[in-house]
């Protein structure tokens, strides 16, 4: 896989799978980096559509697309593009191979200064663990995050919120795109009802055992804000104005800034600058649209 055309079965020596840093959506998908004998390349999916590509060098930075991503786990199993391919225009959020981990146990973690909540994932492959983080916040909304360089996050911090599972991380990723929260402004609900919402859908689902109702950190706070009037029977600020008012106050305040301060003050995550790539170039067969239109060229 270097500068000339490789074969579609040279090995890949290492597979990395990488999630959008936000915002996210519920069509949100993976993306592999994979590692061969030669040059890198991105296998980049939306939608059941994929599309490979390479980092571009420096003098094609301006004309490059922009990537942010947080690694999920990766792979030192030996694939083939082949068998790579088949995969990648799976339709689900996570490419489906067999390497990729088991999450055993979920819980909620105390964030920086205990300003709020984001679920604690803890993934397992082999004989490796790996700690992930599902959050939700002003900056970035909904989120797959890891730790910062100094940043501790307690595990567990209320009893009874802590729970030994064996679940794919697409079982939780369908259970937390599903609740409501997921999708509400940060005005609306926070990263409290997110992580309540998502383990309640996960204990719907059967894939751990609750007892009895989960409550937010501050329920006390909260059943009495409710009373007064300001929050609705799920403890969520009403909504007193249109989305459309809220997102453009948001953008006002921030100069369409915020985001992207976020992903470069964000330590776990990382930048790509990328340039399509036609499969033509890598596999033997010439491609009907080839290499002007690259950037449109996909494969199902």
């Amino acid at each position: 896989m270097g500068e000339g055309v490789a074969h579609q079965d040279e090995p890949v020596v290492k597979v990395e799978e990488y999630f959008p840093l936000g915002p996210l959506s519920t069509t949100s998908q993976s993306f592999l980096r994979l590692h061969g004998a030669g040059e890198e390349l991105f296998v980049m999916r939306c939608q059941g559509d994929a599309k490979l590509m390479r980092k571009a060098r420096w003098n094609e930075y301006f004309q490059a697309q922009e990537v942010w991503g947080v690694k999920l786990w990766s792979s030192s199993k030996r694939f083939k593009l082949s068998e790579l391919r088949s995969l990648t225009g799976h339709g689900k959020a996570f490419v489906p191979l067999e390497q990729s981990p088991r999450v055993t146990r979920v819980d909620i973690s105390l964030e920086a200064f205990g300003s709020g909540w984001t679920s604690a994932v803890r993934l397992k492959s082999g004989e490796e663990e790996d700690l992930l983080y599902l959050d939700k916040n002003a900056d970035v909304g909904v989120s797959w995050r890891k730790a910062g360089p100094f940043e501790r996050f307690p595990e567990a911090p209320r009893n009874g919120y802590g729970f030994d599972v064996d679940v794919s991380l697409q079982d939780v990723w369908d259970a937390a795109v599903t609740t409501h929260a997921f999708h509400e402004t940060q005005e609306v609900s926070n990263c409290q009802h997110f992580v309540r919402e998502s383990l309640e859908e996960l204990s719907c689902r059967g894939h751990l055992q609750a007892e009895g109702p989960m409550t937010l950190r501050n329920q006390s706070v909260a059943d009495g804000l409710h009373y007064l009037g300001y929050l609705d029977e799920q403890r969520k600020a009403l909504s007193s104005s249109p989305v459309q008012l809220q997102r453009l106050w948001a953008s006002v305040m921030s100069w369409n800034c915020k985001l992207s301060m976020a992903r470069w003050g964000s330590s776990w995550a990382e930048c790509f600058y990328l340039k399509p790539v036609c499969w033509c170039d890598i596999e033997n067969y010439t491609c009907a649209t080839c290499c002007e239109v690259k950037s449109d060229f996909l494969f199902s």
